[in-house]
């Protein structure tokens, strides 16, 4: 007898395999994207702290309310002895600048958002600038 269709056993067999191999390239892409979001945070992280230490180097860090000494953002560096003068800095242990002067002074893109919230950059976004055996240390933490 001639048969031209699949046994029961050969159609489990093949459905099986199937079910293995998409379990196996769906936990590898569920990975995948925790890894990606993590990466995306990271370069989101990196992208505020470089505007953080090139504002800190231009003119413009001397302006007033620009610079905290503390991050309550209570007490602000006096403007002119600003970070172009690291002693200023070393003196009060570290210097904080929110993200909105960031933006406002164009160091950071106002359209940048936290990619694991989707939510624009806020004004409770902090960079804490410190100076360790002369070099700057510029680090993102959020309120």
């Amino acid at each position: 007898m001639n048969n031209k269709g699949f046994t029961l056993v050969e159609l489990i067999i093949t459905i099986a395999l199937l079910a293995m191999l998409f379990s196996l390239i769906a936990t590898n892409m569920v990975g995948l994207q925790g890894r990606q979001m993590e990466n995306n945070y990271k370069n989101y992280k990196l992208e505020i702290e470089s505007a953080a230490c090139l504002f800190i180097d231009s003119k413009d860090a001397a302006m007033d309310g620009a610079i905290a000494s503390d991050a309550d953002f209570t007490t602000f560096v006096e403007k002119g002895t600003a970070l172009d003068n690291k002693n200023e800095c070393i003196r009060i242990e570290a210097c904080y600048i929110k993200t909105k002067t960031l933006i406002d002074n164009g160091y950071l893109n106002k359209d940048l958002k936290d990619p694991t919230t989707n939510a624009d950059v806020t004004n409770n976004e902090v960079v804490r600038i410190s100076y360790l055996n002369g070099e700057k240390s510029c680090v993102y933490y959020s309120n």
